[in-house]
């Protein structure tokens, strides 16, 4: 049956001429799951602790009389004051607030990807595809302000575009992305590294008109500074610093060792992910016989598996030097495994483990039920281990 792509279905392209209906469909679909597997995230309370003294009038604390910034969701924590003085429930107005930003969320990605793909269909799908994402669904009514930064990040990424998909150059929509941005950080000022992706690349795409791309940039910046710097200097005044309390609390006090460690990982990530696209499509020719894969390539695949491998939480792909006197289970817990149940499902079916850097194909294959391999001091390898 030949391949038929989703924009050429004659329902879907029906459904996606109007999608008032179906929008509305999803919102129901999605924020109906949220609202059926609501519960609170522990971080949930301490906010409501600041937000109870501010509206008792002891001020942005968590203990009175101790001025420390141990919340990372400013404007989160402060629109919760107002239900505690008017003493409605805090919880049940946050589950009611996230599922309001998740429709918000909803609706600006089917606007994002209709601008952005230019095809009706496909933008419905990544509505849908929003609309029942676990995590978004769970998050939405947690109590936390997951939903509502990225309702506002989104509202920035999405302002400034034409229906083409290309940057506007009316001024009104610039000022709309500054407000959306300025909030965004306001909840969370991790915002800051999709907004400067999202603009960067604005910036370098209109480089080529100076002139009105100073008009834009100014737009974009200018509105949404004015709150941010008299935040950034209440801040200072009021806890004696910009960042708060929680990220010297989690890096020891060392916010220079946070910086360099965030650095590695996003070296690791580029480096990974730079020598993916160097490889060739799937169905390009094949190289000639002998000739070595790029360098590039065989670096970034190692670097790949080795994430993936502590991603599963994992250390059985790391490579381990035959004779090795002992294996990552005896460095890390100063024993070893001999537990022939710690053996891998892929080995005790008699199918070879992968190791990094080694084909499948290399490695000896061991009977099912057998006895794990040990090296002379009667250590289980790395390759046995979950």
């Amino acid at each position: 049956m030949p391949h038929t792509a989703l924009r050429d279905i004659p329902v879907l392209r029906r459904v996606a001429a109007s999608p008032g209906r179906p929008l509305a469909a999803l919102c129901a679909v999605g924020v109906g799951l949220a609202w059926l597997t609501r519960w609170a995230v522990d971080d949930a309370y301490i906010g409501y602790v600041y937000s109870r003294n501010l509206a008792e009038g002891r001020g942005l604390v968590f203990n009175p009389g101790e001025r420390v910034e141990g919340y990372t969701n400013f404007l989160w924590t402060l629109i919760h004051a107002a239900p505690i003085r008017f003493e409605w429930d805090p919880l049940l107005f946050s589950h009611v607030l996230g599922s309001v930003c998740f429709v918000a969320t909803i609706l600006a990605s089917h606007r994002l990807a209709q601008r952005v793909l230019r095809d009706d269909v496909l933008a419905l799908v990544a509505a849908a595809a929003v609309a029942v994402n676990g995590t978004l669904i769970r998050f939405s009514t947690s109590g936390i302000e997951t939903l509502m930064q990225c309702a506002f990040l989104l509202g920035a990424l999405v302002m400034p575009l034409d229906r083409d998909g290309g940057w506007t150059r009316r001024i009104g929509p610039w000022i709309g992305a500054s407000v959306c941005a300025a909030a965004a950080l306001l909840t969370r000022l991790d915002s800051a590294l999709m907004l400067l992706v999202w603009f960067g690349a604005f910036v370098a795409h209109e480089r080529h008109d100076p002139a009105s791309l100073r008009r834009r940039v100014a737009a974009l910046v200018l509105p949404g500074a004015i709150p941010l710097v008299a935040w950034a200097w209440w801040k200072l005044d009021y806890y004696g610093s910009l960042l708060p309390n929680t990220l010297a609390a989690k890096t020891g006090g060392s916010r220079v060792q946070m910086f360099l460690v965030g650095l590695i990982y996003l070296a690791v990530a580029a480096i990974s992910f730079g020598a993916a696209a160097d490889r060739p499509p799937p169905h390009a020719p094949p190289r000639a016989a002998g000739a070595p894969a790029p360098r590039a390539a065989r670096d970034g695949q190692r670097h790949v598996d080795a994430l993936c491998a502590v991603g599963r939480g994992r250390l059985d792909g790391v490579p381990v030097p035959r004779g090795s006197d002992a294996g990552v289970g005896d460095r890390t817990r100063g024993h070893a495994r001999s537990d022939p149940r710690s053996t891998p499902p892929d080995r005790a079916a008699g199918r070879p483990a992968r190791v990094l850097g080694q084909p499948p194909g290399d490695l000896p294959v061991e009977p099912r039920g057998a006895e794990p391999r040990r090296d002379e001091r009667g250590h289980t390898p790395v390759a046995n281990h979950r």
